[in-house]
């Protein structure tokens, strides 16, 4: 990780505490561990789930990672 602190990530207009923002980010890292790892089914609808997560996902590491 390139940035020394923990992004700022505000639910609702509220800003969560750094502990907070390290578990959401852990969380999202996690679960692309798991979709790539796993994935969401071997069928059409499983495959282009997880490619548009793992997109997703992709574009917050982005910001997060700046």
């Amino acid at each position: 990780m390139s940035k020394k602190e923990e992004p700022i990530v505000i639910i609702n207009g509220k800003a969560l505490t750094e502990p907070q923002a390290m578990t959401v980010r852990a969380a999202i890292e996690n679960f692309d561990a798991d979709l790539k790892k796993n994935g969401l089914g071997d069928d059409a609808h499983g495959v282009e789930m997880t490619k548009l997560y793992r997109d997703r996902i992709s574009e917050i590491r982005s910001l997060i990672f700046i």
